[in-house]
């Protein structure tokens, strides 16, 4: 809530048909991850607290001093003080800067071998193949590119620009 972009902003959470903050005592990167996953991102970039000046009292601090193993599939899983209102020390609040959703990629592979195969693509909740129409060596550069991000692993690749 309240970040620069719709991927970052101070954490809120839903309890009792009621939002209110997370404190940021002892939140990390690992805290930020259950949020950011909890909220459909892939995880988080970091995690950051922000002494917050506003006087509003319309809102409770529901959760504090969480520690996730980053794991959670919710901050409610996470080890915290307990489900009541809080007062944060210093009015610090938690926040996150979640890792922007992009496109998912994986290779399809015939063989056990995780560097080629059928490249496919997620959209719209579906896998499906990439046309091979006007595929060439400069697309398939790409894929192997982003090998390690995408497939966890480093793709070598030996191709001559000829």
């Amino acid at each position: 809530m309240g970040g620069k972009s719709t991927s970052q902003g101070l954490v809120q959470v839903n309890y009792n048909k009621t939002w209110g903050w997370v404190c940021a005592d002892q939140w990390d990167k690992q805290d930020a991850d259950v949020a950011c996953r909890r909220m459909d991102f892939d995880g988080s970039l970091s995690s950051f607290k922000k002494n917050e000046e506003s006087k509003e009292t319309n809102h409770y601090a529901w959760l504090n001093n969480i520690q996730c193993t980053g794991i959670e599939r919710s901050l409610f899983s996470c080890i915290h003080d307990g489900l009541k209102p809080h007062n944060c020390e210093g009015r610090r609040r938690a926040g996150a800067r979640c890792r922007p959703e992009g496109t998912k990629v994986r290779l399809v592979a015939e063989d056990n071998v995780s560097s080629e195969g059928r490249v496919e693509v997620f959209y719209n909740g579906t896998w499906g193949s990439v046309c091979s129409a006007y595929w060439d060596l400069k697309e398939a550069n790409v894929v192997c590119l982003f090998g390690k991000r995408i497939f966890g692993e480093h793709i070598e690749t030996n191709v001559s620009t000829q």
